[in-house]
């Protein structure tokens, strides 16, 4: 393949790597967040806003959506009414 034919937008295997490290180390302060002494509101509300970053980051890299049209980011952002 000659290299003004080769696709630029695809991120090298790097950035997989940190991800799946920033993954785990949320994985690990979610568990660590569930079993701390703090009124339950807190606990939930730390844990869903641990859950959205880490449904972004999965939807965003592993499964390719950064590289999607304009067009689509509304469809993503509202995918229940789709």
């Amino acid at each position: 393949m000659s290299e003004g034919t080769q696709n630029t937008t695809h991120p090298h295997p790097r950035p997989y790597g940190l991800i799946f490290i920033g993954l785990f180390i949320l994985t690990v302060l979610e568990i660590t967040t569930a079993n701390l002494h703090l009124p339950k509101i807190y606990i939930v509300l730390c844990l869903v806003g641990m859950a959205i970053v880490k449904a972004t980051l999965v939807a965003m890299f592993y499964m390719h959506l950064r590289f999607e049209k304009s067009a689509a980011r509304f469809c993503r952002a509202f995918p229940a009414y789709f």
